[in-house]
């Protein structure tokens, strides 16, 4: 198979995986166009959309298993903190899905005040501060960014959304919807 059908087969696999999975358009499109931006090399939207869509699920299923869910108690529902994460976990979904590779306290974090990486990573960025990304030019004082210094944690946030949409659809199944 060429490479440009064998990428439009998995492009397109993605993203039935995401529709299939949440059986949801309020949360299916931010990770339907944060696939497409990822192929696009679009690194900012992607983490965006990624990110947007986790917490969109989270919320909206939330809300769902409470049996309220409309405009108004959306606006009412927490936006990701912990606390939403512990909600979360008390309906029966698995957020432990949600840890960054390697962050083992992520437990621990969530009981506590700390952020979990994940909502870390989304306040900064969502409010615009990407400082962290910042890259030294070597043999200079100066910094420089570009969104392609997202790309890494675009693809990680890629691997932690196909897990959660996974998550999601198991919860749903046990749910009956």
């Amino acid at each position: 198979m060429p490479d440009n059908i064998a990428e439009h087969f998995r492009s397109f696999a993605d993203q039935h995986n995401y529709y299939r999975r949440l059986r949801g358009a309020e949360t299916h499109w931010f990770f339907v166009e944060a696939e497409k931006a990822l192929r696009h090399e679009l690194y900012i939207a992607a983490v965006l959309s990624f990110i947007n869509g986790i917490e969109a699920s989270i919320r909206t299923n939330v809300l769902y298993h409470h049996g309220k869910f409309d405009e108004e108690s959306m606006s009412k529902v927490d936006i990701m903190k912990n606390p939403l994460l512990r909600q979360a976990q008390a309906i029966g979904l698995k957020v432990e899905m949600l840890a960054f590779p390697g962050e083992v306290d992520f437990e621990e974090k969530l009981k506590g005040k700390v952020s979990v990486e994940l909502i870390r990573v989304r306040n900064n960025l969502c409010h615009g501060n990407v400082f962290e990304y910042f890259q030294k030019v070597p043999d200079t004082n100066e910094t420089i960014f570009t969104s392609e210094f997202l790309q890494s944690l675009a693809l990680i946030l890629k691997d932690i959304s196909e897990k959660w949409t996974k998550e999601i659809e198991r919860f749903k199944e046990l749910q009956g919807r």
